[in-house]
C-alpha cells in the first residue's frame, strides 16, 4: 500500500521515503486498551482531572508496585500534532503536577515513558 502511494526505499537502508522524507509512525496506546490498562496498573498511573479547567494543573500519579518503585519516568506534554511542548523526569514513587496553564484550550496528550513502556493519555483543556 505504501509503495502504491509513492513511498520507496531510495538509499537501500530499509526505510521508505517520499519527497526526501523518511517514513515513520508512532503507536498510541490509549488508556481504554487492556494492555495499556495492565501497564498503567503495574506502575500505578493515574492522570486527573480530565477534562481540565483553565487555571488547574494535571496531576500525574505514578505510584508503582514495590519492584518498580524508584524507576525513572519521563512525562511529556504533546499537542494534537504530536509536537513535544514540555517534558520532565520523575521517579515512580511520587505524584507530579503538569502545568497546562500556558497553553490554550484544546486537546493535549500526556506521554509517560519508562525504559521499556510508554503510555499516552488524552487530556482536554477547557476555558
Amino acid at each position: 500500500l505504501l509503495k502504491e502511494s509513492g513511498w520507496i526505499d531510495v538509499d537501500g537502508d530499509g526505510v521508505l521515503e517520499k519527497n526526501n522524507i523518511k517514513f515513520n509512525f508512532a503507536l498510541f496506546i490509549t488508556s481504554d486498551n487492556p494492555e495499556a490498562e495492565q501497564i498503567a496498573a503495574q506502575y500505578g498511573i493515574h492522570v486527573y482531572p480530565n477534562p481540565l479547567m483553565d487555571g488547574n494543573n494535571v496531576t500525574v500519579v505514578v505510584a508503582s508496585e514495590k519492584e518498580k518503585n524508584g524507576e525513572e519516568a519521563t512525562i511529556y506534554v504533546l499537542d494534537h500534532t504530536g509536537k513535544i511542548l514540555s517534558s520532565k523526569k520523575q521517579t515512580t514513587s511520587s505524584p507530579s503536577e503538569v502545568d497546562l496553564n500556558v497553553y490554550s484550550a484544546g486537546i493535549y496528550y500526556i506521554k509517560i515513558a519508562f525504559a521499556k513502556e510508554q503510555l499516552f493519555y488524552r487530556v482536554v483543556k477547557m476555558k
